[in-house]
Protein backbone atom coordinates (compact mmCIF):
# COMPACT_ATOMS: atom_id res chain seq x y z
CA UNK A 1 0.00 0.00 0.00
CA UNK A 2 1.14 3.44 -0.68
CA UNK A 3 0.12 6.53 1.07
CA UNK A 4 1.11 10.11 -0.06
CA UNK A 5 1.65 12.90 2.77
CA UNK A 6 1.78 16.45 1.03
CA UNK A 7 2.06 19.77 2.84
CA UNK A 8 -0.70 20.90 0.80
CA UNK A 9 -1.79 22.80 -2.52
CA UNK A 10 -4.38 25.32 -2.29
CA UNK A 11 -4.48 28.45 -0.12
CA UNK A 12 -4.86 28.49 3.35
CA UNK A 13 -5.06 24.76 3.58
CA UNK A 14 -3.33 21.72 4.40
CA UNK A 15 -3.66 17.95 4.23
CA UNK A 16 -3.58 15.64 7.54
CA UNK A 17 -0.04 14.13 8.01
CA UNK A 18 -1.35 11.31 9.46
CA UNK A 19 -1.58 8.22 6.92
CA UNK A 20 -3.86 5.16 8.12
CA UNK A 21 -3.40 1.79 6.95
CA UNK A 22 -6.07 -0.55 7.82
CA UNK A 23 -5.17 -4.32 7.01
CA UNK A 24 -7.42 -6.29 9.28
CA UNK A 25 -6.64 -8.88 11.95
CA UNK A 26 -3.13 -8.93 11.39
CA UNK A 27 -0.89 -8.83 14.48
CA UNK A 28 2.72 -6.96 13.61
CA UNK A 29 4.57 -5.29 10.62
CA UNK A 30 6.86 -6.72 8.51
CA UNK A 31 8.29 -3.43 7.28
CA UNK A 32 7.28 0.65 6.89
CA UNK A 33 9.38 1.50 3.44
CA UNK A 34 9.48 5.33 3.49
CA UNK A 35 10.92 7.53 0.39
CA UNK A 36 11.58 11.09 0.95
CA UNK A 37 11.29 13.42 -1.71
CA UNK A 38 15.13 13.87 -2.03
CA UNK A 39 15.73 10.35 -2.46
CA UNK A 40 16.85 9.12 1.06
CA UNK A 41 15.16 6.09 1.45
CA UNK A 42 14.27 5.14 5.56
CA UNK A 43 13.39 1.50 6.90
CA UNK A 44 11.69 0.88 9.84
CA UNK A 45 10.71 -3.16 10.51
CA UNK A 46 8.84 -5.28 13.10
CA UNK A 47 6.75 -2.76 13.82
CA UNK A 48 3.61 -3.23 16.27
CA UNK A 49 0.20 -2.66 14.86
CA UNK A 50 -2.19 0.24 16.22
CA UNK A 51 0.53 1.92 17.01
CA UNK A 52 0.95 5.40 16.02
CA UNK A 53 4.46 6.75 14.62
CA UNK A 54 6.17 10.01 14.54
CA UNK A 55 8.66 9.67 11.43
CA UNK A 56 11.27 12.32 11.01
CA UNK A 57 13.54 12.41 8.12
CA UNK A 58 17.47 12.27 9.38
CA UNK A 59 19.12 15.37 7.07
CA UNK A 60 22.15 17.23 7.51
CA UNK A 61 20.62 20.56 8.00
CA UNK A 62 18.10 21.14 10.40
CA UNK A 63 16.25 22.97 8.22
CA UNK A 64 15.96 20.22 6.10
CA UNK A 65 14.08 17.84 8.49
CA UNK A 66 10.62 16.69 7.89
CA UNK A 67 8.16 15.01 9.88
CA UNK A 68 4.71 13.30 9.49
CA UNK A 69 3.02 10.60 11.81
CA UNK A 70 2.02 7.19 10.41
CA UNK A 71 -0.66 5.00 11.85
CA UNK A 72 -0.18 1.38 11.63
CA UNK A 73 -2.72 -0.76 12.10
CA UNK A 74 -2.12 -3.81 10.44
CA UNK A 75 1.02 -5.91 9.20
CA UNK A 76 2.63 -8.39 7.18
CA UNK A 77 2.44 -5.88 4.68
CA UNK A 78 5.12 -3.35 3.28
CA UNK A 79 3.80 0.18 3.73
CA UNK A 80 6.15 3.15 1.33
CA UNK A 81 5.15 6.43 2.68
CA UNK A 82 6.50 9.58 0.61
CA UNK A 83 7.49 12.76 2.61
CA UNK A 84 7.03 15.57 0.32
CA UNK A 85 7.53 18.49 2.41
CA UNK A 86 10.16 20.07 0.97
CA UNK A 87 8.14 21.18 -2.24
CA UNK A 88 5.70 22.85 -0.03
CA UNK A 89 8.58 24.22 2.40
CA UNK A 90 10.21 25.47 -0.68
CA UNK A 91 6.81 26.74 -2.53
CA UNK A 92 6.08 28.71 0.75
CA UNK A 93 9.94 30.25 1.29
CA UNK A 94 9.59 31.52 -2.42
CA UNK A 95 12.84 29.17 -2.96
CA UNK A 96 12.77 26.60 -6.07
CA UNK A 97 13.37 23.24 -4.95
CA UNK A 98 16.50 21.37 -5.31
CA UNK A 99 16.99 18.14 -7.63
CA UNK A 100 16.96 15.17 -5.93
CA UNK A 101 20.19 14.08 -4.89
CA UNK A 102 21.74 17.37 -5.16
CA UNK A 103 22.11 18.53 -1.13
Amino acid sequence: MIREIDGGSSHLSQNSTIAHFGLGTATSVDAVILKWIGGKEQVLTNQKVNTLLTITEVAGREDNQKRFLAWIVVPHVIFMLYGLFKRNLNRRSGTKPSEPGSN
